[in-house]
């Protein structure tokens, strides 16, 4: 798939995902923007059905956006009344706790709404297997989520 395509076909999908994260229009286009930079420059790496990769890639961009967010007013506090910094959102460090492909799993039932027939069909693989599989990323992050608030 051409690049120009891949930018057509997804850059809708990954502006609202990126404005539902950051809560600002303005924010969501840079993430976008800043999604295609990277897709670009490691295009080599772009696998056939390149939409859970390039969902990671603005999750990223929508994580650092929003760290940046956050680091002026933290500057602006003096450091001994500074907070213990926050930890990552428990759902952002369970998600990173999974493998590529279970992430794209993920991705395209809940980011894209499709169903698991839909993504047998666009992954190529038997339904069976896509629903075992999305079974363990759900067993995976259920088990680091709970174990995140018993620590």
């Amino acid at each position: 798939m051409d690049f120009r395509e891949v930018i057509g076909a997804y850059a809708d999908a990954l502006f609202r995902y990126s404005a539902r994260r950051l809560g600002d229009r303005q924010l969501a286009e840079d993430a976008v923007q800043e999604t295609f930079m990277r897709a670009y420059r490691q295009q080599q790496a772009m696998p056939a059905d390149p939409g859970g990769w390039l969902f990671g890639i603005a999750r990223h961009c929508c994580q650092e956006i929003a760290r940046a967010r956050r680091r002026p007013a933290e500057a602006a506090k003096p450091l001994d009344d500074a907070p213990a910094p926050e930890p990552p959102e428990p759902l952002d460090a369970a998600l990173d706790g999974l493998d590529a492909a279970e992430q794209a799993l993920l991705h395209l039932k809940h980011g894209e709404g499709l169903t698991g027939r839909e993504i047998a069909a666009r992954t190529g693989q038997p339904l069976g297997s896509v629903t075992s599989a999305l079974s363990r990323a759900y067993s995976k992050l259920r088990d680091r989520l709970a174990a995140g608030r018993n620590a």
